[in-house]
């Protein structure tokens, strides 16, 4: 081998190394990209899980927040409704015209009569409406007799009613209708009678409300 050869060889040595010296460089580079994407990956991963980590918290959050405001507001508006039911209770109790009643009476009927009455009135849920009062009208049927006694009215003693009246001996019942015949009233009288009536009967009232009324 000559000189010249080996000189030719020895080059063609020194560029192969050369080349493979460069084609692993560019190798080890692109592993090294490949590598820092990967990295970079999993780190916007992580940033994105623990973004989401923290929107999860922040919604339990605002949800525990709902949730409890919710059952504020739901003790609340349990408080308030007994509250409310009271104080229409107590209006609707205020107007009123459940009446007590105590009265004496004279009951004359003889096929056709009359029968009257007079006493004092309590409203016990509205004391300005206490006062006396008035009835008569027309009778029929049979009964005589004389009585005192005590009742009530659930719709006012005031105007028409009409009547049903017992007397057993020394006990006297009697029912008190609408004129449109729904249920009104009762009483219960003990005196003197005997028989039983039916009356139309118009009663007439004077109470504390017309005497501050005038004043």
């Amino acid at each position: 081998m000559s000189i010249a050869s080996e000189g030719v060889d020895g080059l063609a040595y020194f560029a192969g190394g050369i080349l493979g010296g460069m084609a692993g460089a560019a190798f080890v580079k692109s592993m090294g990209n490949r590598m820092n994407a990967v990295k970079e990956g999993k780190t916007v991963t992580k940033s994105m899980s623990g973004a989401g980590a923290k929107r999860g918290t922040v919604t339990r959050k605002r949800l525990s927040l709902i949730k409890r405001r919710t059952v504020q507001n739901s003790s609340v508006a349990s408080q308030s409704k007994p509250l409310e039911f009271k104080t229409d209770l107590s209006r609707a109790l205020g107007k009123s015209k459940f009446e007590f009643f105590a009265f004496a009476e004279i009951d004359s009927t003889v096929g056709v009569g009359g029968e009257a009455s007079g006493g004092v009135i309590l409203n016990p849920f509205q004391l300005s409406r206490t006062g006396v009062f008035v009835s008569g009208g027309d009778s029929y049927g049979g009964n005589i007799g004389v009585a005192l006694g005590g009742g009530f009215v659930i719709n006012g003693i005031d105007g028409s009613a009409v009547t049903i009246d017992v007397n057993i001996k020394a006990v006297s019942f009697t029912l008190i209708l609408n004129e449109d015949g729904s249920f009104n009233g009762m009483a219960v009288s003990f005196g003197i009678g005997l028989g039983g009536s039916l009356s139309r009967s118009e009663t007439v009232t004077y109470r504390l409300d017309d005497i501050f009324s005038v004043y």
